[in-house]
């Protein structure tokens, strides 16, 4: 089965939340999956419900006083770590947000874009800069970061070219009840952001590889 994250060009997305310790449920969470109490690093890799789908993700957990961090990655492609069981990778975020005592959470997110050969960027991607200065001769230029305004969902976008792929990188930030993120929701519109910085390439005869 295909992945809605590779449909979408999307090779990563990434939560992360730091937190102060006190407002976790530590001895909850803990018990239920079976480690010691004092333990303070946690990682773990989960598949989803159907085996065929080709996605995965992986969670960090770290638990530092207030320096305490919660890393929550998904990615396209098999589970290199095979692990069907529950919770299953669209239930995570719900799961491990239910060991929150605090309602909603400073989230982070970053988002990493790929794009073929068939597209080309809106921005001049990929030209030389020219400088007189003899230590930045035959360089090139092959990246942009773009800041949006303070009233936009995204914070940051960073788009470059290697070779013959765009990437396109977001960066945003919120306030949200970590138990309701919906992975598809959640890419389809940072997706409507990515792909606003590309276009499929006027050459008709450019064809994708894949």
């Amino acid at each position: 089965m295909a992945s809605l994250l590779k449909k979408l060009n999307c090779e990563m997305i990434e939560l992360t939340v730091r937190f102060d310790e006190k407002d976790f449920k530590k001895k909850e969470f803990t018990s239920d999956v079976g480690q010691p109490r004092g333990r303070k690093e946690f990682s773990y890799s989960y598949s989803p419900r159907i085996k065929s789908r080709n996605e995965h993700a992986h969670l960090f957990l770290g638990l530092d006083g207030q320096q305490s961090l919660l890393g929550l990655t998904y990615h396209p492609g098999k589970n290199p770590f095979p692990d069907i069981r529950e919770p299953y990778l669209d239930d995570v975020a719900k799961w491990i947000g239910g060991y929150f005592k605090v309602e909603k959470l400073a989230v982070r997110f970053t988002l990493a874009f790929e794009f073929n050969k068939t597209y080309q960027s809106i921005v001049p991607l990929d030209y030389p800069l020219l400088v007189n200065n003899r230590w930045l001769k035959e360089t090139t230029v092959v990246g942009h970061e773009i800041n949006f305004s303070k009233e936009a969902f995204i914070q940051k976008a960073i788009i470059s070219k290697k070779t013959q792929v765009i990437t396109v990188l977001l960066y945003a930030g919120m306030m949200m009840e970590f138990a309701d993120f919906d992975l598809h929701e959640a890419v389809t519109a940072f997706s409507a952001y990515a792909t606003a910085f590309v276009k499929k390439h006027e050459d008709n005869n450019v064809t994708s590889n894949d």
